[in-house]
């Protein structure tokens, strides 16, 4: 449902007939309306009221205006209350929106899923209530003071312009600040569960980490704009204070201006000057906010991976390790390397050490974004695509999976009913369906308690089996059977071994009966930076700075 605050015209919003946006803009010019009796009243007490000493007339025009203005304060809590509502609806309807991927992306997978980042956002109307009253005081002000408008009019027009200026450079950085606040949090319900189920939470404290610091940066940058926009409208109040008494000075001596219409005129002048900064400002930030919005959701709304056959490549690709409580400065991981893997092929992952080997597995499984370089499957780059469909084809298993809150077989499907069967069939492959026959339930018995309460080998039992129910393309094991026990560790060989030449597979791994699988070896210790393709070799630069990987037909 769109809320109806965004229906107020081709500038204000959406076009439509009918919407709060409409009543916003009727309400606006009723409350200028009922602003002018206040100026009318100076204009009276000075030319008649003082003049003729007619008291009468004095207390009867200020009970008038007092009421006009109780009036007024009424209309703008009712005005108040319809743009806080239609925001509240804006809100709740992006939460919903939020809430509903997050369970879609867990099991049921929808192209047109909307993500946290792509919720619409409460867009302030408050530039309606002061811009939309503009006209009401330009005609009040021509037809009460006729030339004193004129200065006031320019006054308005160089205010707006002003305020255009200052906050769109204020705009800029909050939407600098939105994007890199809304992009951490979409990033983390868009992956939360490939997170949850692979065992990398730790990789949203470096997001997070740096996401914090975007967001600080930008909040410094926007902190001197704000600051520019109060001293500039603080200027221009004085400048209509002095500009207008000077222009309605030489008027009222050359007898086109009686004092009322100087007081009432200048009192105009400022509240036209003032709502022209203003509204200009908020319609500027309003304008930012939508641009955010649109610009976050054509961002996140990914297209799923299409369907691949797991000719994998790492093109390229340069990381850094930030510095963490463990190490005090950061480190290059990798330099530009390259590494590719043909459909079908085992591939072992060795030198280095085991933060490297887990980090290029997370890197192959689009769970890391690489400094530098590409990584693609089939020549799709998966940073291009979402991270649940992504899931579906490349399964990443971590050195001790997690267990997720629900029954046995909610963990081997991650929550989506539709992999009951293939669930069933990868724990009959592994052997699982006969530790699920022990179990009081079976495969619906409750995991309570978290990973916590469970054995090692339990937990990366079921992380094996749950990686393979989703029948991927390409699998990735970041020493993922160290926790087997030896006739587990047999029976998921044996699987292996079926799923060799139809399935990518890249490893690794300390035991010897699984590293002797391999069709060859990647050594992270030889691997140099890989030229451009197209580059000329000079100096031993080429293929043997792409590392030891055998290449029958000499492609880089």
């Amino acid at each position: 449902m769109i809320p109806r605050a965004e229906t107020f015209g081709v500038v204000f919003g959406p076009a439509s007939i009918r919407g709060a946006g409409w009543e916003l803009a009727a309400a606006a010019l009723v409350r200028a309306a009922l602003w002018l009796t206040l100026p009318m009243l100076i204009l009276q007490v000075f030319d008649r009221a003082l003049p003729a000493a007619r008291t009468d007339d004095l207390f009867l025009l200020t009970a008038a205006v007092a009421a006009a203005l109780a009036a007024r304060a009424g209309l703008d809590l009712a005005t108040a209350a319809l743009a806080e509502t239609t925001a509240q609806a804006r809100a709740r309807a992006g939460s919903w929106a939020a809430i509903s991927h997050l369970f879609t992306a867990q099991g049921m997978p929808s192209s047109d899923a909307p993500t946290m980042t792509g919720a619409p956002a409460p867009v302030s109307t408050s530039h309606r209530l002061l811009l939309t009253g503009l006209p009401v005081l330009v005609l009040a002000l021509a037809y009460l003071t006729g030339v004193l408008a004129v200065p006031a009019v320019l006054l308005a027009l160089a205010a707006a312009a002003a305020a255009y200026v200052i906050h769109r450079g204020a705009a800029g950085a909050s939407g600098a600040g939105a994007t890199a606040t809304d992009d951490i949090a979409g990033r983390i319900l868009d992956a939360l569960w490939t997170i949850k189920a692979m065992g990398a939470e730790n990789l949203v404290l470096r997001r997070a980490e740096s996401a914090a610091r975007d967001a600080a940066t930008a909040g410094r940058t926007r902190a001197r704009p704000l600051f520019a926009a109060g001293r500039a409208a603080s200027l221009f109040d004085r400048l209509t204070l002095i500009l207008v008494i000077l222009t309605g000075t030489v008027l009222g001596l050359n007898g086109l201006l009686t004092l009322g219409q100087l007081a009432a005129g200048v009192l105009i002048s400022s509240a036209l000057v003032r709502d022209a900064f203003r509204g200009t400002a908020a319609w500027t930030l309003a304008r930012a906010e939508r641009a955010v919005e649109e610009t976050a959701v054509a961002d996140i709304s990914q297209e799923p991976l299409p369907r691949i056959t797991g000719n994998l490549m790492v093109n390229r690709v340069s990381l850094d390790q930030p510095a963490d409580g463990v190490r005090a400065v950061a480190r290059t991981l990798f330099d530009r390397i390259r590494i590719e893997a043909e459909v079908g092929e085992m591939v072992l992952i060795t030198g280095g050490d085991a933060q490297m080997q887990s980090a290029l597995l997370r890197l192959m499984a689009g769970l890391e974004r690489p400094k530098s370089g590409t990584v693609t499957i089939d020549g799709y780059d998966l940073t291009a695509y979402r991270p649940d469909s992504i899931r579906r084809q490349v399964a990443y298993v971590p050195t001790l999976g997690d267990i997720l809150p629900g029954t046995l077989l909610e963990n081997l499907t991650a929550m989506d009913p539709g992999r009951a069967a293939d669930a069933l069939g990868a724990a009959r492959l592994t052997g699982l369906d006969s530790r699920a026959a022990c179990l009081a339930d079976g495969f619906d018995t409750r995991l309570q308690g978290g990973a916590a309460g469970f054995p090692a080998g339990f937990r990366q039992h079921l992380a094996v089996t749950r990686a393979l129910a989703f029948k991927p393309k390409v699998l990735l094991l970041d020493h993922a059977t160290e926790n087997l026990d030896s006739q587990d560790l047999r029976t998921f060989s044996d699987v292996l071994e079926r799923l060799k030449g139809r399935v990518t597979i890249i490893f690794a791994s300390t035991q010897a009966g699984l590293r002797a699988m391999a069709d060859r070896e990647v050594d992270l210790d030889a691997l140099k930076p890989a030229p451009e393709f197209g580059a000329a070799v000079e100096d031993g630069d080429g293929a043997g700075d792409i590392g030891p990987l055998p290449n029958t037909d000499g492609e880089g």
